[in-house]
């Protein structure tokens, strides 16, 4: 059984590890130090056990009424076991508790998995950035998604 715990900066090595398996520009441990000492920012991690490997993870900030997904990973061995789903959903009730009204995102237009799964938890798409990931071979345009909150 999944089960997500906070994170911290013991998560780092795991996290980095995670980014660089999941995504063509992966993100560093600074980078990642940084957005964690971020005012308002969370780290959420599935594992099966608290002493057991990081499947996946969700760093989110909240500001004000306005929860943001910054990044998002699951291990892909993992992948499929509805971890994405759980992270997302402990995302929303924590920036629920802190009485958020609206969370976003960015997604890639082409991680149509990352879409779905989106679109399936009640999110709709608010906008669009052109070329705005990097890929090998060119740019791609991302979503920018919207969930409102309300109250639970």
């Amino acid at each position: 059984m999944i089960e997500i715990f906070p994170g911290g900066p013991d998560d780092l090595m795991e996290i980095v590890a995670l980014h660089q398996a999941s995504f063509e520009t992966p993100w560093d441990h600074k980078a990642f130090g940084e957005l964690l000492a971020m005012p308002g920012s969370f780290l959420l991690v599935a594992r099966r056990a608290p002493s057991e490997n990081i499947m996946g993870f969700v760093l989110f900030r909240i500001a004000a009424d306005e929860a943001e997904i910054i990044t998002i990973a699951v291990d892909p061995a993992h992948r499929g076991q509805r971890i994405g789903e759980a992270l997302v959903a402990g995302a929303v009730a924590q920036a629920r508790a802190f009485g958020a009204s609206k969370l976003i995102l960015e997604v890639a237009e082409d991680n149509v998995a990352a879409i779905g799964l989106y679109e399936r938890m009640g999110f709709s798409t608010a906008g669009r950035r052109p070329a705005y990931y990097e890929r090998k071979v060119g740019r791609v345009a991302a979503h920018i998604m919207a969930l409102a909150l309300g109250q639970a």
